[in-house]
């Protein structure tokens, strides 16, 4: 979803069955033409533009919020490069902010029907009154 993905050159070679120097030079070119950026060091590709191109024109509260939190993750669990720039650029645009801004809306309550299901849920303490239960056989 963010477009950052740990992808080292001898994995890629491997995987296309090519020389790790012509895959070097592909990487190198997409560089060059903006489609992405590579760290050599940490084996990290960023693929410029994948993270709104995934999230779409208009994306609800909750796709930017999951997203905050992949990069989030990406930054403190894996200190993935350009993690940090994709933050960046992803909340500087004006409309993901007012989004994040918003008030979260209430969770709505269970319908009565759930509640009627979850009350009338009562198993045995064994496996054998699970399993009963579940069968239809009482409630163990």
């Amino acid at each position: 979803m963010a477009g950052l993905y740990h992808i080292p050159i001898r994995s890629i070679a491997k995987d296309i069955l090519m020389d790790e120097s012509v895959v070097f030079s592909v990487i190198d070119s997409l560089v060059e033409i903006g489609f992405c950026k590579y760290d050599h060091a940490d084996e990290y590709c960023w693929v410029i533009g994948a993270a709104l191109e995934e999230l779409g024109e208009n994306p609800s509260r909750q796709q930017i919020v999951g997203l905050q939190n992949l990069i989030t993750r990406l930054v403190i669990d894996e200190y993935a490069p350009f993690a940090e720039e994709l933050s960046k650029l992803i909340f500087s645009i004006p409309e993901f902010q007012a989004k994040l801004e918003e008030p979260r809306s209430p969770d709505s309550p269970p319908s009565p029907q759930v509640i009627d299901a979850s009350s009338s849920f009562h198993v045995g303490k064994s496996l054998d009154g699970f399993l009963a239960h579940k069968n239809g056989r009482g409630s163990g």
